[in-house]
């Protein structure tokens, strides 16, 4: 479908930042995936986001202590 928006990036962009290599596995999967669904909500909104099978998953190993 779509690229994120620019709020829609800016919010994720905050919400993963960081250091936590949990958080870097995040941010690549949020720069190769495409929105399927947007909702707004009249105070805020919800996206659905696809990412490719070939974008590393968050494993047990990268995401204790988030």
């Amino acid at each position: 479908m779509d690229r994120l928006t620019e709020l829609e990036q800016a919010v994720l962009d905050k919400l993963l930042a960081g250091n936590h290599p949990a958080l870097a596995a995040l941010r690549s999967q949020a720069v190769e995936g495409r929105v399927t669904r947007r909702e707004y909500t009249g105070v805020g909104f919800f996206c659905d986001i696809d990412v490719p099978p070939t974008v590393p998953l968050v494993t047990h190993a990268n995401r204790d202590g988030v």
